[in-house]
C-alpha cells in the first residue's frame, strides 16, 4: 500500500487591477414646454392648471378619462442632436408614469399628491392631442412625431381635472408624472 501526500499551490504569476473609463451624457435630447404659465427648470415643468369651481363636478362623473373640466393644453418641443440622424422612419414618443411611488388604479389618471390644504377626491386626466387618454402606470406611448431635418419633433397633449369619487372638496390641486422621451 502506498501513501502519497502532497500539495498543489497555485501560483500568481501577474496581478493587476482594471480600470473602466465610459461617459453617460446628461441628456440626449432637449426638451421644452410650450404652453401657457409653464415654467422650467433644466427638464422639469410646472404647468399651471385652470382654476375651477367645486361646483363644475357637479353631474361629472368619477375618473371620465374624457373630462375637459379645466383643460390646458401643452406641447413638448423636443429637439435632439446631431449625432441622432433623422429620418422620415425615425419616431420620439413619450412614456409616462407616475411620480415618487405614487399608485393609480385601473383607471390610470394621474393621481394627485396627498399634501396639506389638497382637494379632496381630485385626480388628473392626461390625453393625446386627439383625446386618447394616456393611462398612468402602462405603455402609454402611442403619440409618435417624426423627427424633421433639423432632429426636431412636437407632441401635443391636454390635461384636465376629472373626480375620483362624490365628495369632492376645494383645496389645491397638485400632481406630478415623469417623462422619457424614446427614438424608433
Amino acid at each position: 500500500m502506498a501513501n502519497m501526500s502532497g500539495s498543489a499551490m497555485a501560483e500568481n504569476l501577474n496581478a493587476g487591477h482594471i480600470q473602466f473609463n465610459g461617459l453617460v451624457n446628461p441628456n440626449t435630447c432637449t426638451v421644452k414646454m410650450l404652453a401657457d404659465s409653464v415654467t422650467q427648470n433644466q427638464e422639469d415643468f410646472r404647468i399651471a392648471l385652470k382654476t375651477v369651481d367645486i361646483t363644475d363636478f357637479t353631474g361629472a362623473s368619477n375618473n371620465d378619462v374624457a373630462s375637459v373640466l379645466g383643460e390646458t393644453n401643452f406641447t413638448m418641443d423636443v429637439t435632439c442632436p446631431g449625432t441622432v440622424t433623422p429620418d422620415e422612419n425615425k419616431n420620439i414618443s413619450v412614456q409616462f408614469n407616475t411620480f415618487n411611488g405614487t399608485t393609480t388604479d385601473s383607471t390610470a389618471v394621474v393621481p394627485q399628491e396627498n399634501i396639506e390644504g389638497a382637494a379632496d377626491n381630485v385626480a388628473l386626466v392626461l390625453k393625446n392631442a386627439d383625446n386618447s387618454q394616456v393611462k398612468m402606470g402602462q405603455a402609454n406611448n402611442d403619440q409618435k412625431q417624426p423627427l424633421d431635418a433639423n432632429g426636431h419633433a412636437s407632441l401635443t397633449y391636454k390635461v384636465a381635472y376629472t373626480k375620483t369619487d362624490t365628495a369632492v372638496t376645494d383645496g389645491t390641486v397638485t400632481a406630478y408624472t415623469t417623462y422619457t422621451i424614446s427614438y424608433e
